[in-house]
């Protein structure tokens, strides 16, 4: 490959520059060793910005003149002017000026440290077996508000896995004791009205409003043998069972009176419910209630609610959580099924990722050739190498400077405590992280004064490092 610099201009320190290197070889060697100035560091900043895609961060510093770039390379007689990714600037002012970190380099940490393909296993094994089961909650769910993913957020550890949380989730929802939810519209129940719902000075006056109501309740229609969740239980069972019969004298003797029709019972019961919620003082109790409520349009709608079914209160008072998990009970889901099918893919998970922790990633190895070759004075490791390495999570990294062994240190922290030339040491770490990521591209190394705060046996294991990239380029 070649490098043409047909036209530079207004880049930074430098005003003018046009160079032929097949003809001008004095000139060549001119700029590979640069005598001091601003040419050198100008000269790097301009390849630093063109390497990551902001030629419009280049100008005049003086003019503040726009660029004017003509720079190219020459592959296999071919002009590539596209130069993403084709130099690795290694200067200390460039790296103080841009303050990048380590951690900063996410997308080559991320092709140094992921496995490709157990990566992409891992991702088709979780939307094989989890895209039913969400699929299955989010149309059940639809309108009320909430889906799939907010039902995790909502019963499970953001810090935990994936499968984890969907485990969790399911589990909740099949160990849950359905509450009676038949008087609550669950397509509003997340709207804001209700978030009165789940605050406490709500939830200690429902539970007055529901003492005095039980009591009128049980007074009107039930005993302690028969109560509403008896009656409502057995209607339903009769219901289903199509036990009422008139022409078979079949029906049930309530209040002096038989029925045959399930309507006409559910008609009595609501009456008896409408007459419950005009006695004054369930109507004091609802006072109580609503006076905590907003005066927006769906707060008003709530508290005619409320003043019309007594029921009403008593089931809100178990709390949207709970209302939630009650709703889903009652979808035809079979969660005992899905549990077990997420049960078989964490098992499953668990072995790539054993499988994941024994394998050294590109970014181990780059670590290896920098303490092999040099002498830092702190260690590095990669927090949950295998869910790294299988894309679960974004790489992160911590250091354990030499001083305090057992001391975990983010790199913020450690760049406090190094010294100039030890932060320059750091500084070839994230030149052989960018020479790893990008070695496929055959880039060009631009050096800038990165040795003057070496000491020699680092200075000296630095020129044999750049020796070998030569050598093993050139064979």
């Amino acid at each position: 490959m070649e490098l043409f610099l047909r036209k530079v201009e207004n880049a930074f320190g430098i005003k003018s520059l046009r160079v032929n290197l097949q003809s001008d070889k004095k000139l060549f060697q001119e700029l590979i060793y640069s005598k001091n100035g601003s040419f050198k560091t100008s000269f790097s900043n301009t390849l630093y910005n063109l390497n990551n895609g902001t030629p419009e961060n280049i100008f005049d510093r003086l003019t503040n003149e726009k660029c004017n770039l003509d720079i190219c390379i020459l592959e296999h007689d071919k002009e590539i002017h596209n130069l993403d990714n084709r130099f690795i600037v290694f200067s200390r002012e460039i790296y103080e000026q841009n303050a990048k970190l380590l951690s900063d380099y996410s997308v080559e940490l991320e092709t140094l440290t992921i496995d490709k393909k157990s990566s992409e296993y891992i991702k088709e094994l979780l939307s094989e077996e989890t895209i039913e089961i969400k699929l299955q909650i989010d149309n059940y769910l639809k309108g009320t508000g909430l889906n799939f993913e907010s039902m995790l957020n909502m019963f499970s550890n953001m810090e935990d896995g994936y499968l984890d949380r969907i485990i969790n989730l399911l589990n909740i929802i099949i160990e849950h004791k359905e509450s009676d939810i038949s008087e609550i519209n669950v397509k509003k129940i997340y709207q804001k009205a209700y978030d009165i719902v789940d605050q406490n000075e709500f939830q200690n006056k429902i539970s007055n409003y529901i003492h005095v109501l039980e009591n009128k309740i049980n007074a009107q229609l039930f005993d302690d043998g028969f109560n509403e969740t008896n009656c409502l239980s057995f209607v339903a069972t009769i219901e289903k069972a199509k036990y009422l019969s008139e022409d078979k004298s079949r029906g049930l003797f309530i209040k002096d009176k038989i029925y045959y029709d399930i309507v006409e019972i559910k008609k009595m019961f609501q009456e008896e419910i409408n007459k419950i919620s005009k006695d004054p003082e369930i109507i004091e109790q609802s006072k109580e209630i609503t006076k905590l409520m907003g005066t927006a349009k769906e707060s008003e709608n709530l508290k005619e609610s409320i003043r019309k079914n007594p029921l009403l209160v008593k089931q809100l008072s178990v709390g949207r959580k709970n209302i939630i998990l009650s709703y889903l009970k009652k979808s035809n889901i079979d969660f005992i099924y899905w549990l077990e099918i997420i049960k078989k893919a964490k098992n499953e998970l668990n072995n790539v990722l054993k499988s994941a922790q024994t394998k050294q990633t590109d970014f181990e190895r780059a670590i290896e050739i920098y303490k092999d070759r040099f002498h830092p004075i702190f260690n590095i490791e990669i927090v949950d190498k295998a869910e790294s390495m299988l894309g679960i999570k974004t790489p992160t990294i911590v250091f354990y400077h030499n001083r305090s062994k057992d001391i975990a240190v983010t790199e913020p922290k450690l760049n406090q405590i190094l010294s100039s030339g030890e932060k320059t040491t750091l500084n070839i770490l994230k030149f052989i992280v960018e020479y790893e990521n990008n070695k496929k591209y055959n880039p060009f190394i631009i050096l800038d004064d990165i040795v003057e705060t070496f000491d020699y046996s680092n200075r000296y294991a630095f020129i044999e490092y750049i020796n070998d990239l030569v050598n093993l380029v050139l064979v």
